[in-house]
């Protein structure tokens, strides 16, 4: 997301009310491709996966790890800083589980053809590592 507001010269938000989502996605699509996976992380927005053959593609080109996490501890994270994510800004705070519940269920087959997967919730980063270095 840094490296689109950076191309964009506005905020992820400000992409997606002047432009919308489609358009967001082929930015983030694009952005996405342009950086050669060597010896790099990326870590995408949640969404990025689940549009454009991403994550074939990130699967083709690199080492993807999916951080596992509930929709309880999603929604805690998210909870504050709803405002800045176009997705979530427009929630009150009874929506944003059903929200997250349901945008997780529908993202899940996504992020299930991650390479290694791991628990977001005290990741054992030596093992992470491991993981890594074993592919």
């Amino acid at each position: 997301d840094e490296l689109i507001e950076e191309s964009a010269g506005c905020s992820i938000s400000e992409i997606f009310e002047s432009k919308g989502e489609q358009a967001f996605r082929l930015i983030e699509s694009n952005m996405l491709r342009s950086i050669s996976a060597d010896r790099v992380v990326i870590s995408t927005g949640g969404g990025c996966p689940c549009h454009s053959n991403n994550m074939d593609f990130m699967n083709e080109d690199g080492i993807t790890v999916y951080l596992e996490l509930s929709s309880a501890a999603a929604v805690s994270r998210l909870r504050n800083g709803r405002a800045s994510r176009p997705l979530l800004a427009h929630l009150v705070a009874d929506e944003l589980a059903a929200f997250i519940e349901q945008h997780m269920n529908a993202r899940k087959k996504f992020y299930e053809q991650a390479q290694i997967k791991l628990p977001a919730i005290n990741v054992d980063v030596d093992e992470a590592i491991r993981q890594i270095q074993a592919r």
